[in-house]
């Protein structure tokens, strides 16, 4: 998928729009013509940003000498990138409403803080459930995460569907601890807990 306009004789492309579910953004690759093109490909850059409020497409480039931080979009051009935002953005919103929940195991990284149910994995859960019920209860995803580690059967499921983190370019001394503790299921990981069960505790 591709756009392309023209402003003051100056084209702009962008192309393959990825969204990035970190901080809702739908992000693009872009090439501005008259400009340094990326070298290690046909001339595109990478994260270009749609922003919304502003109507606009993020840039890290110069033109005429100036520094270029972003490019309004023509009428046309924003209806369909406002379209695409949307479907993007739900799209997101349902996966996150209906997967699997990481459950972290034996993590050593921050003497375990990062261990059980990350609350940014349960917000969207916590916000649909309040709207389902109709709730102005107030509360936190990370007080629901807090009691959802605490739960026996949600940790012994996780260990039962165990995975270890994918082997990185460690050393020899780390590898050779990472295998033996991986047959013994000590090595980081994670579990996978079932959304329905999530939802129901």
């Amino acid at each position: 998928m591709e756009f392309e306009f023209e402003k003051q004789g100056i084209k702009f492309s962008f192309r393959n729009p990825t969204w990035s579910n970190h901080n809702n953004q739908l992000n693009f690759e872009y090439k501005v013509s008259g400009t340094k093109e990326n070298t290690k490909n046909d001339g595109y850059f990478y994260n270009s940003s749609f922003i919304p409020t502003q109507k606009a497409l993020s840039l890290n480039t110069k033109i005429n000498g100036k520094n270029v931080a972003g490019v309004g979009l023509p009428e046309n051009i924003l209806i369909q990138m406002q379209t695409l935002y949307t479907e993007y953005k739900e799209a997101d919103f349902q996966k996150k409403l209906n997967s699997d929940i990481p459950y972290t195991l034996n993590d050593t990284t921050s003497y375990g803080i990062y261990n059980g149910i990350s609350q940014f994995d349960i917000e969207t859960i916590v916000s649909q459930i309040k709207k389902e019920h109709n709730s102005s209860i107030f509360l936190l995803a990370e007080d629901i995460a807090k009691i959802l580690n605490k739960d026996k059967e949600l940790e012994q499921i996780a260990i039962d569907s165990y995975q270890p983190n994918p082997e990185g370019n460690w050393n020899e001394e780390y590898m050779t601890w990472f295998r033996a503790a991986v047959s013994k299921k000590e090595a980081p990981g994670h579990g996978m807990i079932p959304i329905k069960l999530s939802k129901k505790k």
